[in-house]
């Protein structure tokens, strides 16, 4: 795949895409989709894509550490349960007793 002609196409296609909220139900004329145009937007359509994978893996990191906290929750929770009941019978047993 070349990659002049792939440089070319993602900021036309982004211009396609995202410029019928600047041009409305127009066609976006021609001057705008030029050589200078395509360079312009070639690094912020770039970065977008760079940032929008960054988001995802982040996203990913953190729905996997959400269920891995719940896993242990989970396996924790008789444990706490053990200790609360055995914590309240200490505290019957000496309150009883004094």
């Amino acid at each position: 795949s070349d990659p002049k002609r792939k440089r070319k196409g993602q900021p036309q296609l982004w211009l396609h895409c995202r410029g019928g909220k600047i041009f409305g139900n127009q066609p976006i004329p021609q001057y705008e989709v030029n050589a200078q145009t395509i360079d312009i937007l070639y690094k912020p359509e770039e970065y977008s894509g760079s940032r929008d994978r960054d988001i995802s893996l982040l996203i990913e990191g953190m729905e996997q550490r959400a269920a891995e906290y719940e896993a242990d929750g989970e396996l924790e929770a008789p444990v706490l349960g053990f200790i609360t009941v055995f914590l309240s019978e200490l505290v019957d047993f000496f309150v009883k007793t004094l």
